[in-house]
């Protein structure tokens, strides 16, 4: 807070540029000292391995698509190309400056000797456009996101923290600095943008107090058979006379906070029912109403013992799901005798769908 004159109350964006997924996260400076998520996490698929693949495009078009599967194949030179020209001479070595800009040279006989007898000459050259080409579409896709992520509150951003490999970058950075200069008031590129990242895990697992909330960015719940009624699909209805659906238990951008509770009361369809199976589902979809939608992801289930027959519905069942730092974990209580099931889901398997809708 005192680095880059933060307060209490204050909000900053992280923008995690890594090599195959860009996240961004915007975070409230809280009363106490802690902070909490109040946008809902973001990303997409616009690391620096995208711009990587963009070169090998423009290589593509200049030795033959059989020409780069034969280099492909040859792992260990396709890697040197990448790591030992691209990435120096290119990638974190261009800062989209015309005034500054060299024409770039690559020599088939020291970085891919393979492609030698594929072009009339032992190298070629790159040009200012046509790095500019292996960028955009990729920085593009990034600021979008920062872009959205800004609009998404209406909260002024105090300050952005570029962090992970890509932020390396020289012309990445300068393009989030251009366009976002006027929007952000301080925006900072770590000195080492990688440690950063590694770093603050180790802060957050010394001091896990310090997140006081999370955005939650799928909306979870369960799956029931209530009666089929008149307004249901009739190709949906069971040969009981009842329709499997999807009951919300937490929604999408609610902010949840570590180890909150998200709660439900359920009895079973059937007096002789010895068994609930808790079915749990998530998806990125506000309307979802059956569990085999597009988007749907069944994350985990839990079973309930149910005896005391006699009682037949008589026999509710708290069901609930707890979000914590790194695990959903589910409980279910018969209320009648109190004994408790619980079992944990990971976080990974709810949030497959992240980039997909």
């Amino acid at each position: 807070m005192d680095e880059h004159n933060l307060s209490i109350g204050d909000s900053f964006l992280v923008v995690d540029c890594g090599g195959g997924t860009v996240d961004l996260t915007v975070h409230k400076i809280l009363g106490d000292k802690t902070i909490g998520e109040i946008t809902e996490r973001s990303g997409a698929l616009c690391g620096s391995t995208y711009v990587d693949r963009n070169f090998i495009t423009f290589l593509e078009k200049k030795v033959g698509k059989n020409a780069i599967e034969i280099l492909k194949e040859k792992y260990h030179e396709y890697q040197y190309l990448i790591h030992k020209f691209f990435g120096p001479h290119v990638k974190f070595g261009f800062n989209g400056e015309p005034s500054e800009f060299r024409r770039v040279t690559l020599d088939f006989s020291r970085f891919c000797p393979t492609l030698k007898k594929y072009v009339g000459s032992n190298r070629i050259w790159i040009s200012f456009e046509d790095i500019i080409a292996m960028f955009d579409p990729v920085v593009e896709t990034i600021t979008d996101l920062i872009r959205k992520q800004l609009s998404s509150t209406t909260q002024n951003c105090s300050a952005m923290f570029l962090v992970g490999g890509f932020s390396e970058s020289p012309y990445l950075t300068r393009r989030i600095k251009d366009t976002f200069k006027t929007t952000v008031p301080y925006i900072s590129i770590s000195q080492h943008p990688i440690t950063s990242v590694l770093r603050g895990a180790v802060i957050y697992g010394l001091n896990k107090g310090a997140i006081k909330n999370r955005i939650l960015t799928m909306y979870y719940g369960v799956e029931i058979h209530p009666k089929w009624e008149t307004t249901d699909p009739i190709g949906r209805k069971t040969r009981e006379g009842r329709i499997a659906k999807f009951n919300f238990l937490a929604n999408r951008g609610q902010t949840i906070e570590l180890d909150e509770k998200c709660s439900g009361t359920y009895v079973p369809i059937y007096p002789d029912q010895k068994e609930i199976c808790f079915r749990v589902f998530a998806t990125p979809r506000y309307n979802a109403k059956y569990c085999d939608e597009l988007g749907m992801k069944e994350i985990g289930e839990l079973y309930v013992d149910l005896p005391d027959i006699h009682l037949g519905l008589d026999r509710p069942v708290e069901f609930s799901l707890m979000f914590g730092e790194l695990v959903i974990t589910a409980t279910a209580m018969n209320t009648k005798n109190g004994k408790v099931y619980r079992t944990t889901f990971d976080y990974a398997k709810s949030d497959f769908v992240f980039n997909m809708l």
